[in-house]
């Protein structure tokens, strides 16, 4: 997948100020929805959940007050952080990428 090849190991997740749509990566897809298909986010602990108009996004990992500021921002162009070793942490992982109905 382009993007993820892209990134070093350590990136979790892209900063591009002004930029239009947001992508999701993890160990299966990349999908990219458009910022303005928003809808809300919930911070709880070392978890977000991002919804979007027809997406539910869920995030976790142990330092997410930086991504929880731009995220604010919408400033986030993608976040890669998933990993394919179990023992490996990431300071952001990408749990879930859910299609709402």
């Amino acid at each position: 997948m382009k993007l993820r090849d892209e990134l070093t190991e350590e990136d979790a997740f892209v900063l591009e100020p002004g930029t239009a749509t947001v992508t999701f990566c993890d160990e299966r897809r990349e999908v990219m929805i458009p910022w303005h298909s928003f809808r809300h986010a919930v911070r709880e602990a070392e978890k977000i959940r991002l919804i979007f108009q027809g997406w539910l996004i869920e995030l976790e990992g142990e330092e997410l007050d930086d991504l929880w500021d731009e995220l604010q921002l919408q400033s986030v162009r993608a976040i890669t952080g998933q990993t394919s070793d179990q023992d490996a942490t990431k300071p952001v992982s990408v749990v879930s990428i859910l299609p709402l109905a």
